[in-house]
């Protein structure tokens, strides 16, 4: 039998007998400051691991380079709904995040009370226990009423964000250490972090169908009626989200679509879901059958 011993570059030891590799992993005492690991997420292999072996997964590593476990967690958090689906000064969370991690962009606290807690994330709102941290450093919320904030967040409640707001801003009023226009703009980012973005995610020169005739985002205004699932819709409101970043998606007919992470395309299993989510557990799109009526 043809057997050899060797090392992987962390150190352990594995056997290659008959030209396949044998070993036993040692779970507790794995070498997690091993660059071999961080090289191959750098660079885009991920191929069976869990979370990121998706193209969303893979894309966002090689984008991130995580050193360490901490930005392996950063990078796995950043890549959900809650981060990929929300945006300010024309970025999405996660791309924020990416900039940051990697010293492309300042790291805001936006308060010094909010820094003990947002230090792990790089000042970003990621986790839901940061955000029942800020509700009782602040507001000095009880359990419960912090219980009604994940529940809240968890399950995109609005009506129970509504709620919570005024015993926040009444809490942070008696705890003096925001004023009152910081704990509005404190609980502002609370509740994007419960409120996923949507409709906000098509570049001006997408066309769509109106009343009118075929229009480009950038020329329909206020008024005009635009086609949808549920018939000519009217357009009441119309909004510049900035620079965002975006992706073309060619589907098998030919067609293509410029969007960001947040556009939604109706999929295979009947519902919903936004680009961020199709990429993430490779969900097939939908398309309408030529021959229906």
């Amino acid at each position: 039998m043809n057997t050899s011993v060797k090392k992987f570059p962390c150190g352990c030891e594995f056997e290659v007998i008959e030209g396949k590799i044998q070993f036993d992993t040692d779970v507790e005492n794995i070498n997690l400051e091993c660059p071999a690991v961080w090289k191959l997420l750098a660079e885009r292999k991920t191929t069976g691991i869990f979370q990121l072996e998706s193209r969303l997964g893979s894309s966002f590593a090689k984008k991130t380079k995580p050193r360490d476990i901490e930005g392996l967690a950063l990078l796995i958090s950043a890549i959900r709904p809650g981060c990929l689906e929300n945006s300010f000064n024309g970025k999405t969370v996660t791309q924020h995040l990416v900039d940051r991690y990697n010293n492309e962009e300042p790291i805001d606290y936006y308060h010094k009370s909010l820094q003990k807690i947002l230090e792990n994330t790089l000042g970003l709102l990621v986790y839901q226990e940061s955000a029942l941290l800020i509700v009782a450093e602040l507001a000095d919320f009880t359990l419960s009423q912090a219980d009604l904030l994940r529940r809240a967040i968890g399950h995109k409640e609005v009506s129970m964000m509504q709620e919570i707001e005024q015993p926040f801003l009444d809490g942070c009023k008696k705890v003096g250490k925001v004023n009152e226009e910081e704990a509005q703009e404190i609980f502002n980012m609370l509740r994007k972090s419960e409120r996923y973005s949507f409709n906000k995610c098509l570049s001006p020169d997408t066309t769509v169908e109106t009343k009118q005739g075929m229009k480009t985002l950038e020329e329909v205004q206020v008024g005009d009626f635009v086609n949808s699932p549920n018939g000519y819709v009217e357009i009441i409101n119309k909004y510049d989200n900035g620079i965002q970043e975006l992706y073309e998606i060619t589907l098998e007919d030919g067609k293509s679509i410029q969007c960001t992470l947040h556009h939604q395309f109706l999929c295979d299993d009947g519902r919903k879901h936004s680009l961020s989510e199709i990429l993430e557990k490779n969900l097939e799109i939908a398309v309408k059958d030529q021959n229906e009526n």
